[in-house]
């Protein structure tokens, strides 16, 4: 393409149409007013003013959610008839029995993560399935009138993340989109990674991410570079949403990013373990387990660790830990796992949930693990909360829609050419 000359460049774009290029020498100060262009400009502004002000539409709104994460070890789902042992754990025990306005359920190991599940994942959609089924029957079975439905679930080989609104929200659940991140064998398989789903809430954005981070003691920067490559391969596509608003974002900017929501909750089996070293054993861990010394335990949690050190889940909070160790235990008993025959590895905190949000706007209720369900040899664990979501007042907006109208009329009356003719013409 030739390169144009100073002179002959395009003006840019004003606040009221399009300069018309001007040749050289020529001095008049002609505007082109096309119709095309003053909408696009009209348009833009409107959603620019309609955001600076937002406050005069927008109410809060208080909604209960529930989170909570099970690595099930490759165990076949309850059945539908079993599923009331699962409110152990979606209503846990503590007193506030409050139903949740949403709830995200997050797993990992539905199948078992050997190669061939890894590289053909043909049995992870019957598991995502039946552990669906399973989970929404339990929802219903304490509530009176099936009051929950599903939002999306999406799985990843062992990874599966499930999301359910009580249906008196559905209508106001928009923009929804799944997608997954796999950063396991060669940094880009299934077997280790992360799911997440997002959608608009009401008026508020809100993501949730569902991992499953490397495994072993010693792989601590496994694990960081896990949440950092999720954080970076997690996209959610602009064109795959029903109606998205662009109005006051660079139009060139396709592509929602975890960090682009108004709460993130990041929940799953992280895989941090317990520091160990020649001052503080395996043997020694189970004794200060037993005796709950888990202050002093906490203080040897690596991921406490890593976040004092600002290395990952940057920005992100987690309620206080007053539940024993989470992981490993032997299956079908609550006792953790130290038979001689197999590896014994020190308990941990494994399990957990962590979120993002702007001030004020997330109160923990309960964070606490259900050590009742013994089908895993992972504890689950779950999390319930009270946000605070936007809600756009229509007849408060319309309201606001028609003063910026009345106000984008008057400028551009005031600013349209006039044309003076002599008199006699």
């Amino acid at each position: 393409m030739m390169e144009q000359t100073a002179a002959a460049r395009p003006s840019s774009l004003s606040t009221v149409g399009m300069a018309v290029p001007q040749a050289q020498n020529q001095q008049t100060n002609v505007r082109y007013y096309h119709p095309a262009v003053l909408s696009r400009i009209r348009e833009d502004c409107m959603a620019q003013k309609l955001h600076l002000r937002a406050s005069e539409f927008t109410e809060v709104k208080d909604l209960v959610l529930w989170t909570g994460t099970f690595n099930v070890n490759a165990k076949k789902p309850v059945s539908v008839a079993e599923s009331a042992k699962l409110l152990y754990w979606l209503r846990g025990s503590h007193e506030d029995k409050s139903t949740p306005d949403v709830v995200a359920v997050g797993f990992q190991e539905i199948v078992d993560l050997n190669a061939v599940n890894v590289v053909v994942n043909n049995m992870s959609g019957p598991r995502s399935a039946q552990w669906e089924e399973s989970i929404l029957s339990a929802l219903n079975s304490y509530v009176s009138d099936n009051g929950y439905q599903v939002v999306m679930h999406k799985h990843l080989v062992g990874i599966l993340l499930l999301v359910f609104v009580r249906r008196e929200h559905a209508p106001y659940v928009t923009e929804v989109i799944g997608t997954t991140a796999g950063v396991g064998i060669m940094g880009m398989m299934g077997n280790k990674g992360g799911v997440a789903i997002r959608m608009k809430l009401y008026d508020s954005p809100i993501c949730f991410v569902c991992a499953h981070l490397a495994a072993h003691t010693h792989n601590v920067a496994g694990r960081n570079a896990d949440f950092a490559n999720i954080l970076t391969k997690i996209e959610f596509r602009e064109s795959l949403l029903d109606d998205v608003n662009v109005g006051y974002q660079d139009p060139t900017d396709h592509v929602l990013t975890i960090h682009n929501h108004d709460f993130i909750f990041w929940l799953g089996d992280l895989n941090y373990r317990l520091v160990e070293d020649a001052n503080f054993t395996v043997e020694d861990c189970f004794v200060h387990v037993e005796k709950r010394n888990f202050d002093l335990l906490l203080s040897r949690d690596q991921l406490n660790q890593e976040r004092e050190k600002g290395n990952v889940f940057q920005g992100f909070e987690e309620g206080p830990i007053t539940f024993a160790p989470t992981y490993k235990f032997q299956a079908g008993t609550s006792f953790y796992d130290r038979r001689p025959e197999k590896k014994v590895r020190a308990p941990a905190w494994c399990d957990r949930i962590l979120w993002k949000a702007q001030p004020d706007t997330v109160k923990l209720r309960h964070y606490g693990a259900a050590m009742e369900l013994d089908m895993s040899d992972h504890k689950p664990v779950g999390a319930q909360f009270l946000i605070k979501v936007n809600y756009e007042v229509e007849e408060k907006k319309d309201a606001v829609q028609r003063e910026i109208c009345r106000e984008l009329d008057k400028w551009e009356s005031d600013n349209k050419p006039k044309v003076n003719c002599p008199r006699g013409l």
